[in-house]
């Protein structure tokens, strides 16, 4: 993903432009660990119905611990460093 990234952006090699792409691809490095995260605490909090792989989430205990919401804050911290990376490097650009 981080070659993709950097591909998309045609770094030029300055070392500000290399910093800023760092940046953002941690920052969605960071957002893909949150959703793991995610992922992994609602499978944490669910159980197989009657066997099947249909699997009932007790989402009153997903919600409850304030897990998801730190996620859901993180999340969005994470994003906004890459949305403020990109511009800050569109600018560096132009």
């Amino acid at each position: 993903m981080a070659c993709n990234i950097k591909e998309n952006f045609n770094s030029r090699n300055g070392l500000v432009e290399e910093i800023l792409l760092d940046q953002i691809v941690f920052a969605f490095w960071k957002i893909r660990r949150c959703r793991n995260a995610e992922r992994a605490f609602i499978e944490k909090n669910s159980r197989l119905v009657n066997g099947v792989n249909k699997r009932d989430v007790d989402w009153g205990s997903v919600f409850s611990s304030g897990f998801m919401n730190n996620l859901a804050r993180y999340n969005t911290q994470f994003l906004n460093q890459a949305i403020r990376s990109m511009r800050l490097l569109e600018d560096l650009r132009n």
